[in-house]
């Protein structure tokens, strides 16, 4: 045991120097005997080390707001004002508010994850184990690189539909030390190897036993990489293989949609919980609640909040729609009318949800995770999906998209009040629609942002209060180069050969009031 816990940690000290693209320390020393080394090399490095994976992208898109001015907000606000008026500077004003290093370290964490899969993949062939339990551990390991690739791509390098041949981010695919420092590969190139890992891990679930290729467990699984595989077609613009992934993870499991009809809030239970593994519609469950405490902010009085779930976003959800008052923690308490032209519905809402939270609207202490990989998303891609088609001339995709689309409206609207909508005989208005029932279902986990940098980049506008009485408006501009999130500069310091993406200038508030 003493032996091979040596070899553990060997490995281990491989990959949090090689996380950054520091001085790695040679992997030859240190070599595992055992398949289960490999799994707690997993457990520790790929999927614990998980915290930072919304970081300022919930403060980027357009379904935040700024809120009320609050007396005394202290210097660990700029830190997040940054990422929520687009900053070029925006990691480093991150580093001088002191939050680097557990919030906001998208680029090392993301890498340090990405080792640690490197690490199992290299070592797993040759250790003693049986085959399925290999098989299932290479399965994970591809699985969890091609989502942290995926994850960190979608960062720091162009959308695939807008660019795919700009610079996307170095892959390292094994944890050897390496000669020269690494330089950017294409996103295009990115997203061929994600695809591959995702395709080679489905292979791997398919040689063991049925009950293994998912359990409710925290890891990777079959379904998930089929997630990945129609989330990674979409975003390619492959209609055909996003619609059919879709409809595995659909059709193949036993996840389905949970009715929020059923859902009784209590004074205890306010919210229900879709990220515990009770949930019908759970696939993965990741990131842990300091990924999402950019909101609040110590200090702060209770109730009060420097930004909130935004106007646009409140008003796209109709008055039977369950979702406005399950989705988007309110405050109670806390009501105020919104100032004329000021971003405030009439209740204060925080703007996050669908985690476990207590009576006081903080995250319960039993909670996992507060991010996760649902089977509502396989609907929204498949009806998407189908959308497309549907515009390209298969007339009989327009029924699937449809019909896909009822089936999660059924679960979301007040069960008195549903009614089926009307054929969209034009496409675009379907596919509109589609994406507009996507903001109402995945506000506040992650896809927002990615979502509008495959729709062309629109233009964004923030609202922030300076002193109680003065607003300032921020604009990121359509195509706005803000929309690829600058490499932070102290990555760069140690990697020369990372070229930085190109930088919006400083921006400016422009005072609306």
């Amino acid at each position: 045991m003493k032996k091979m816990m040596l070899y553990f940690w060997g490995i281990l000290l491989v990959c949090a120097s090689c996380s950054d693209f520091l001085e790695p320390r040679s992997n030859t020393q240190f070599i595992p005997e055992d398949v289960s080394a490999l799994r707690e090399l997993m457990i520790a490095e790929v999927y614990t080390l998980n915290i930072a994976m919304a970081g300022p992208l919930v403060l980027l898109d357009d379904d935040v707001d700024g809120g009320e001015f609050i007396e005394g907000r202290t210097s660990a606000v700029e830190g997040p004002l940054a990422a929520f008026s687009w900053q070029p500077d925006m990691f480093e004003i991150f580093g001088a508010a002191g939050m680097s290093d557990q919030w906001f370290a998208l680029w090392r964490d993301g890498y340090s994850r990405i080792l640690g899969c490197n690490a199992v993949l290299d070592y797993v062939d040759d250790v003693n184990g049986l085959e399925e339990t290999r098989n299932e551990l290479k399965a994970q390991a591809f699985t969890m690189r091609a989502f942290n690739y995926l994850y960190i791509v979608n960062i720091f390098g162009a959308p695939y539909s807008y660019d795919k041949k700009a610079l996307g981010v170095p892959l390292k695919l094994n944890s050897n030390i390496e000669e020269s420092l690494m330089s950017r590969n294409t996103v295009e190139e990115c997203y061929a190897r994600i695809e591959k890992d995702l395709l080679e891990a489905e292979r791997l679930y398919f040689t063991i036993p049925v009950e293994k290729r998912w359990r409710p467990d925290y890891k990777a699984s079959l379904p998930m990489a089929q997630l990945l595989l129609s989330r990674v077609y979409l975003e390619m613009e492959n209609w055909e293989q996003a619609h059919k992934y879709a409809e595995k993870v659909i059709s193949d499991y036993a996840f389905r949609l949970k009715d929020l009809n059923e859902f009784v809030p209590t004074e205890d239970v306010p919210y229900y919980d879709f990220c515990n593994v009770n949930c019908p519609e759970q696939i993965f469950s990741y990131s842990q609640n300091g990924c999402l405490t950019v909101f609040p902010r110590e200090g702060i009085p209770k109730n009060r909040w420097n930004y909130v779930a935004s106007h646009g976003l409140l008003k796209c959800y109709s008055e039977s729609d369950l979702r406005k008052d399950n989705y988007i923690i309110d405050e109670p308490g806390c009501k105020k009318e919104a100032p004329e032209g000021m971003p405030w519905d009439t209740l204060v809402r925080r703007p996050v949800g669908k985690y476990g939270v207590n009576s006081n609207r903080s995250v319960i202490e039993s909670a996992q995770s507060v991010l996760s990989l649902r089977v509502a998303e396989a609907y929204l891609n498949s009806m998407e999906a189908a959308a497309f088609l549907y515009k390209a001339g298969d007339a009989q995709m327009q029924t699937k998209a449809m019909e896909r689309l009822e089936d999660l409206r059924y679960m979301r609207y007040r069960r008195k009040d549903y009614r089926k909508l009307s054929v969209f005989s034009d496409a675009e208005a379907l596919i509109t629609y589609i994406r507009e029932e996507r903001r109402r279902e995945l506000c506040f986990e992650g896809h927002r942002w990615n979502d509008l940098r495959r729709y062309g980049m629109p233009e964004i506008k923030h609202r922030w209060n300076l002193d109680g009485n003065q607003w300032v408006e921020y604009t990121l501009k359509e195509k706005d180069p803000a929309y690829t999130l600058p490499i932070p500069e102290s990555t760069r310091t140690r990697n020369s050969s990372l070229v930085q993406n190109p930088l919006a200038p400083k921006r400016e508030g422009v005072a609306v009031r």
